[in-house]
């Protein structure tokens, strides 16, 4: 398993306030075997990601999702209910409902997000 860290900061410019957002979330990798893996490599999805995986791979399926703590989103590279709530501070409430939109992209039912947006993770 390995962590994930994000840190998203935004400066306010008329008054110089600092909004900071981080995410952390702790990702369990799956076991898989040499072969799965020369696979994996062979295939050339590595080469281009952080960490040489995507979260979202479902082919590989590197990750033991079900024993996942955070965000699935971060893992991909941005936080987006982080970012929701750093706007929010920033006064930019969104028209949209980004816990539902972050659902129908990645195809993850995420169990924190209510959590994040009250400021609780």
């Amino acid at each position: 398993e390995h962590e994930v860290i994000t840190a998203l900061v935004f400066l306010q410019p008329a008054s110089g306030e600092e909004i900071v957002e981080t995410c952390k979330t702790v990702v369990p990798m799956r076991a898989y075997n040499k072969e799965a893996l020369q696979a994996y490599i062979a295939g050339g999805s590595p080469l281009d990601k952080a960490g040489a995986y995507g979260i979202q791979d479902r082919e590989f399926n590197p990750v033991e999702l079900s024993q996942m703590r955070g965000c699935f989103a971060n893992v991909m590279g941005l936080p987006l209910c982080h970012l929701q709530r750093a706007l929010g501070r920033l006064g930019h409430d969104l028209t949209v409902d980004l816990p539902t939109r972050c659902k129908a992209y990645t195809g993850y039912d995420c169990n924190v997000y209510q959590e994040i947006l009250r400021g609780k993770l």
